[in-house]
């Protein structure tokens, strides 16, 4: 009898440890497996600042060099630069962008849309053509430079990725909006909207005597269409006689508003733009200019921008810097002159 209950007692502790194996078995199976999601943002980014550091041994510095020694800037990165970009230049930032894939861009511009008229019964309507020119943007290169000292790569509480993308779109945006005012495609640069022989110009004023009504008539010339958004470009001198205008009650015509922690000027609700680059006031230049960017002036930006680092000639080798290059290609054309308006001195 002791024997019969010692094998019941062994049958119930072989079916409670069959009970907890199929228990353990069963929550094996539940548990999910999640793979390891990797931030490929930050991968890349890490990968530039080995770059710039002279890893170039690093896993992720090995997937984004080229054959040449130069580093493709990372999509995400790309996108900074040319963000920051189109903050920094005013005038660049405002104008329609395109982005091809092709080397160059073909926009067609409406010349002449043709006429409608008026017919009797069973008579002919006339036919009236539409035409079209084009404006070709093409790629023009724009590369700017920078030095960097090793004590200055080797700080860990410098972000030396943003600080070289900084100084670097700085550069362009000044020499973009530089070359939008005045380029010459003859240079290899922009079409400058100064440059244009079509655009029209309004009037005249005397030497340092910019007044209400030039700047009125610069607003009535423009067709409704391209009102809004107009903003005004003048160089600072012309602007200091502006923003002294006043009505008979001594209240300024120049309204200052504050966006984003900078000063915006607007007369009649336009801004005014002060570019340094507007030619110097002398007889039979242009002071002011009335201008719809969107309308007027078409820019093309190249995806793929490149970053190079030169550290290893004698040169840099000698001083312990680093040599950081960002050259990328982009074109400016103007688009229509009717959205551009001049002010001339006498």
């Amino acid at each position: 009898m002791s024997k019969e209950k010692e094998l019941k007692e062994l049958r119930a502790k072989m079916e409670a440890m069959e009970a907890e194996v199929r228990a353990e078995q069963e929550t094996a199976q539940e548990v999910e497996v999640r793979d390891v999601e990797v931030d490929q943002t930050e991968v890349e980014l890490r990968g530039v600042e080995q770059f710039l550091k002279g890893d170039i041994h690093g896993a992720e510095v090995r997937t984004m060099t080229t054959g040449t020694g130069a580093i493709t800037v990372p999509t995400s990165l790309s996108n900074v630069i040319v963000e920051k970009l189109v903050e920094e230049a005013a005038l660049f930032g405002r104008a329609k962008s395109f982005t091809p894939v092709s080397g160059t861009l073909e926009v067609l511009r409406e010349k002449n849309i043709g006429d409608a008229t008026f017919i009797g019964e069973m008579e002919d309507a006339s036919m009236s053509d539409f035409t079209f020119d084009k404006v070709t943007l093409e790629q023009r290169r724009a590369a700017t430079a920078i030095e960097l000292s090793q004590q200055l790569v080797n700080d860990s509480g410098i972000d030396v990725v943003n600080y070289a993308v900084g100084v670097m779109t700085r550069r362009l945006a000044r020499k973009l909006d530089e070359t939008v005012l005045n380029g010459d495609k003859t240079k290899k640069q922009f079409e400058g909207i100064l440059t244009s022989t079509v655009a029209e110009v309004v009037g005249t004023h005397e030497a340092g005597k910019i007044s209400l009504d030039n700047l009125l008539d610069m607003t009535l010339a423009v067709h409704p269409d391209h009102l809004a958004g107009s903003v005004f470009v003048m160089g600072r001198p012309a602007f200091n006689q502006v923003a002294k205008l006043k009505d008979a009650q001594g209240n300024y015509h120049v309204v200052k508003d504050v966006v984003n922690g900078k000063p915006v000027y607007k007369i009649f609700g336009h801004e005014i733009l002060i570019q340094d680059k507007m030619p110097s006031a002398a007889a039979g230049s242009i002071t002011v200019v009335f201008i719809n960017f969107a309308e007027a002036y078409a820019t093309m930006i190249k995806k793929g921008a490149q970053m190079k680092r030169i550290s290893d000639d004698t040169k840099q080798a000698l001083r312990g810097s680093h040599m950081l290059m960002l050259d990328m290609y982009c074109d400016g054309k103007i688009l229509n002159e009717d959205a551009i308006k001049f002010l001339k001195q006498a």
